[in-house]
């Protein structure tokens, strides 16, 4: 039908006492819809919103319904600076391209923040309905900014508009001051044709994409990604470090950094050779800037390492003070003692700190006492890369000393805190780590959480696997190893033999293949007896009373040690036989002498032991000091010795033991050990097969080379042989280019740094400050103990020579670690590792029965307890070693955290332009369905909680099943998570080449009705355990994504639509 007559639009339009411009207006535009046939209603703005278009629906419809034709014009406005200063008619105005692209921002982000439910659901359909129609145009004005508000009202027969400052938004509506006056007649007609003049200066505008994206599925990967950044927004918030840290090392260090904010303390305890001292760095570097002014940060650390962190602290400008382990419990004295100043710490780093494993070190003792003095507690930062090698009590006591655990457990704290997680008491961290490896599942998933939350922890597998990408390559070397065997001559061979014989203790002598292997060793028949070890355990022949449980460890730590030695190097043996030989002939005088038998070996002496116990199970002993503690118990002490004054009281009179029992086993041992160290000193004197192989070695191969033996007496002999095949014309690309830091008497801890310096000037050189110069590369050849093992950067290190198995297992990863390590310049290291052939089975067989009797009498738990999800079980097994030793690529598989790889995803995700993009602009409606059905439905849903105004928003996760499953409801992040992980790598990559295309596809209705009433669940259980009233639900509970997991008719359904 026609019109004769144009409604008359409202004389004066506002908001305010109980008026609206909705109202004026909307009820204008319902007068007009009966007869808007042909017409052309023109709706123009500076500004429009989805929620002021949601309130004009109804009206825009019944125009359409009756025939009329629908414009919808709307551009963007100039800033408040601009409206000022600039030209809004200028049509080169610089930032209007910026204003525009904000513009679209802003309506995704109004979309996105729509709270999804079945109402608002309807709304936006009506809403897309109408805009939709094929009688509605959309139009921007692109042009210049446009500032101009009407609604025109367009006929054949004239033209009425409502010209005001209103926007089509739902303040410019209802809320604002604003005013808006009708026209008609001739202004009308006016009014018309400027508007329609705009719109043909203005693009077409897809606003239906920006509401349908709500109603389809988005990829499952970008969901995930968008739900694990907001699982981690606050460690991806943190800055990227000025010092030149890889991704993985800016991941450790946000981590780092939330922990000691909301825990107040945090172990790191990355696979060796990840750079956890320039985590350290930069975290003492945020320190200093956090705390201006009042900043004071103690680093502890061995004192082999301090060369290496006075380098770092002059390089980086770091304001810390530097001590070593050592002079932790001096200073503990002076303080004790009222002569010394223990300082107000912001913050104290513990390098290497498995030296504080043990609770009854006086270290540790000291350095809990001197925190627990101050009121208030600094953060602790504690470093290892073995935190945990035998003893699960260990790494509890790690744990306690970063963040002390209560006294008892606290449940679950619900609140505003985004750490609301469980603290278990002490006694049962220490009693969980204690028995980790028969934990039930949940019981052991609860104390991986709890470590989890304290630790970063990575190994060198998972930061190739996971950190590594063709666009950014992660470089490490391939560590190629290689067994270097060699033959003993007879008279090497028979002395192997009888010293493998001499060390064996019962359970050795039961074990048919040690049995065999003695057979075709030696013959049927043993030479020697074996050592009782008589002088060094007579309590064990005491008439009156029960030997003290040490002396069940001393005979198998000994035997380790003589095995230890003969296996090093003859010249090591022999030093060592002789010096036994002459404590038993000394235990001998006292008896047939001064008829008394020395009954204890002394505190210091008993301290070594223990250091020695340390060392065999790699359990934080100083290695700087395992040289010498093997000379003050295996190769003579003048200090602990008769000659040294050993108190009376140290003795018992002989008649209180077995006498002729003792009488005959001490002196059969004397007899075995002063054989063996004339045996053993004459063949060092006939000439060394072993070192010869290794100076065959040396004419073999090239690049910088380090070698590494443990016994002090092997290094001193070795040096020599290797002094003399150079000085004869051997190896002669290493002529002049060797060095040694193994010489009988211990080099200075200068003469160390300048050695290593010259070996390694790119990474090892003691002095980085500014302006002094780089040391001089001045070796290629160095030789060395296990003092150096641990803690410096060797990476020019092209070969690594192990001329004797390490002291413990665990120590042949800290020994190539020190090549092996990120910013090496090598593709590949060989490892070699000198191996005596005939006697390798029944020498290694022996060795592990040892040590497995040590550990039984030292009453350890086991070997690395399950304590890391995934952890690999390594023993203490000689045998495991030598297996891994002959493998030409080896390189251990161990599991972390899977939060650590939900980490590592994100930060990618993050630090990937193109990736984050998507996730800004994805909408929290578009969820995904999980390509995996279930066999009841589940739903995940991630929301965003917000509290006080300005606290960071806390991510919560919440399950709510479905099916056979309803009512199920849990906020537990390892359940959500573990329901839909998935792994987004390749989405990733092709997002990130501009290969990857997603497809438009609708939600299926029967999935999106179940979301809105799992959501509606998910929220009302939020509610109630957050405390937060219905009407604040929607500003305070934010919807992140969703990924909804079907059960098996819904997957076939939605794969029938093609819908994933």
């Amino acid at each position: 039908m026609s019109h004769t007559h144009t409604p008359k639009p409202p004389a004066v339009v506002t908001n305010g006492d109980g008026a609206s411009v909705l109202t004026a207006a909307g009820n204008w535009l319902s007068d007009m819809a009966p007869g808007s046939q042909g017409s052309v209603v023109s709706l123009a703005a500076g500004y429009l919103s989805i929620h002021g278009l949601m309130l004009l629906t109804g009206r825009l419809r019944a125009l359409l319904d009756n025939g009329a034709t629908l414009r919808l014009l709307f551009g963007v406005a100039p800033t408040g600076t601009a409206a000022v200063t600039v030209d809004a008619g200028d049509k080169d105005i610089a930032d209007l391209p910026e204003l525009l692209a904000a513009d679209e921002g802003a309506l995704r982000a109004e979309i996105a923040g729509i709270p999804m439910s079945a109402a608002n659901a309807s709304r936006l359909a009506d809403l897309l309905s109408v805009l939709s129609h094929k009688d509605v145009e959309i139009r921007r004005f692109e042009r210049g900014f446009f500032h101009a508000k009407a609604i025109v009202a367009d006929y054949p027969v004239g033209a009425v508009a409502l010209v005001g400052s209103f926007n089509l938004t739902r303040g410019g509506m209802l809320s604002n001051i604003e005013l808006g006056v009708g026209v008609a007649r001739s202004q009308g007609r006016a009014v018309a044709e400027q508007v329609h003049g705009w719109w043909n200066q203005s693009e077409p505008y897809d606003l239906n994409e920006l509401i349908s994206t709500l109603f389809l599925l988005a990829p499952i990967e970008l969901v995930y990604l968008r739900i694990l950044s907001a699982l981690f927004a606050e460690e991806l918030a943190v800055c990227a470090s000025p010092i030149g840290l890889t991704g993985f090392q800016e991941a450790a260090v946000a981590k780092a950094l939330l922990t000691l904010r909301h825990r107040g303390g945090v172990l790191l305890a990355d696979d060796v050779g990840l750079g956890k001292s320039y985590i350290i760095a930069d975290l003492a570097r945020r320190e200093t800037i956090a705390e201006v002014g009042t900043a004071r940060i103690a680093l502890f650390c061995p004192a082999h390492l301090k060369p290496m962190w006075l380098a770092y602290k002059n390089r980086w400008n770091l304001h810390v003070d530097i001590h070593s382990y050592n002079a932790l419990s001096d200073m503990y004295k002076k303080v004790r003692r009222g002569g010394g100043v223990w300082h107000q710490y912001s913050m104290i780093i513990c390098d290497e700190s498995h030296y504080l494993n043990n609770r009854d070190r006086k270290r540790y003792k000291a350095l809990v006492d001197l925190l627990a003095a101050k009121g208030r507690r600094p953060k602790i930062i504690l470093a290892t890369a073995t935190p945990a090698n035998n003893s699960g009590e260990d790494l509890a006591t790690q744990l306690n000393l970063a963040c002390p655990f209560p006294e008892t457990g606290r449940p679950r704290a619900h609140g505003w805190s985004p750490w609301p997680t469980v603290r278990m008491s002490r006694t049962r961290l220490f009693d969980l780590c204690r028995h980790a490896t028969k934990l039930p599942k949940p019981v052991l998933r609860d104390l991986h959480a709890e470590i989890d939350a304290l630790t970063v922890r990575r190994t060198r597998p998972f930061i190739k696997a996971t950190w590594a990408s063709p666009a950014k390559s992660l470089q490490f070397p391939v560590v190629r190893q290689h067994a270097l065997y060699y033959q003993l001559g007879d008279q090497m061979r028979d002395l192997f033999a009888d010293v493998l014989d001499a060390a064996t203790i019962g359970p050795a002598a039961k074990d048919d293949q040690f049995r065999a292997a003695m057979r075709d060793l030696r013959g049927p028949t043993a030479r020697v007896r074996p050592l009782t070890l008589a002088a060094f355990m007579p309590q064990c022949y005491a008439l009156d009373e029960a030997p003290p449980l040490w002396t069940d460890l001393l005979p198998a730590l000994m035997k380790i040690a003589l095995l230890k030695r003969i296996e090093s190097s003859t010249a090591a043996f022999a030093v060592t036989a002789a010096v036994l030989a002459q404590r038993t002939q000394e235990a001998i005088d006292e008896l047939d002498r001064r008829d008394r038998v020395r009954i204890t070996i002394g505190r210091e002496r008993r301290d070594r032991l223990q250091d020695l116990m340390a060392a065999l199970l790699d359990q934080g002993a100083d290695r700087e000091r395992i040289d010498a503690i093997f000379t003050n118990l295996l190769d003579g002490d003048s200090k602990l010795g008769p000659a040294g004054g050993i108190p009376h009281s140290m003795y018992r009179a002989a008649h209180r033991f077995d006498r002729e029992r003792l009488s005959q086993d001490l002196q059969a041992d004397r007899d075995t050990l002063e054989q063996f160290a004339a045996r053993a000193a004459a063949a060092t004197a006939a000439g060394d097969p072993k070192a010869d192989a290794y100076t065959t070695l040396l004419d073999a191969i090239a690049g910088k080379t380090l070698t590494f033996a443990a016994a002090r007496a092997t290094t001193a002999d070795l040096g020599l042989r290797i002094d003399a095949h150079l000085g004869a014309g051997g190896a002669p690309h290493y002529a002049g280019r060797f060095a040694t830091i193994g010489t009988k008497d211990p080099p200075t801890k200068a003469t160390v740094a300048r050695i290593l310096a010259g070996y390694c000037p790119k990474t090892a050189s003691a002095t980085e400050a500014l302006g002094t110069r780089r040391s001089r590369d001045e070796y290629d050849l160095l030789l060395a103990g296990d003092g150096i093992s641990e803690g410096v950067n060797l990476q020019q290190t092209r070969v690594i020579i192990n001329y004797d198995l390490p002291w413990a297992p665990g120590r042949l990863a800290q020994r190539i670690g020190r090549a092996d390590r990120i910013g090496s310049p090598h593709k590949v290291i060989d490892v070699y590792t000198v191996l005596p052939d005939q006697v390798l089975d029944a020498y290694l067989r022996l060795m592990d029965t040892l040590a497995a009797k040590a550990e039984t009498a030292a009453v350890l738990v086991g070997s690395t307890t399950a304590l890391f999800p995934g952890a690999a079980i390594r023993p203490l097994n000689f045998t495991a070693m030598y297996e891994d030793l002959v493998k030409p690529d080896s390189e251990p598989v161990i599991d972390v955290p899977p939060s650590e790889t939900r980490r590592a995803v994100a930060r990618r995700a993050h630090d990937e332009p193109t990736v984050a993009r998507r996730l800004a602009e994805a909408t929290t409606w578009a969820g995904a369905i999980h390509p995996e059905p279930a066999d009841d439905p589940v739903a995940v849903f991630c929301f965003e909680l917000h509290g006080v105004e300005g606290q960071a928003a806390v991510p919560v996760l919440c399950l709510v099943g479905a099916g056979r499953r309803l009512g199920f409801i849990t906020t537990d992040p390892e359940v959500c998570l573990a329901e839909i992980e998935v792994d987004p790598t390749d989405w990733m990559e092709q997002v990130a080449a501009g290969t990857h295309t997603d497809l438009r596809v609708p939600t299926p209705p029967a999935a999106h009705q179940l979301i809105f009433e799992l959501c509606a669940r998910a929220k009302s259980d939020l509610a109630s355990t957050y405390g937060i009233d219905h009407d604040h639900l929607d500003e305070r509970l934010r919807l992140v994504g969703w990924i909804l997991r079907p059960d098996k008719n819904m997957a076939r359904a939605a794969r029938d639509k093609c819908c994933y």
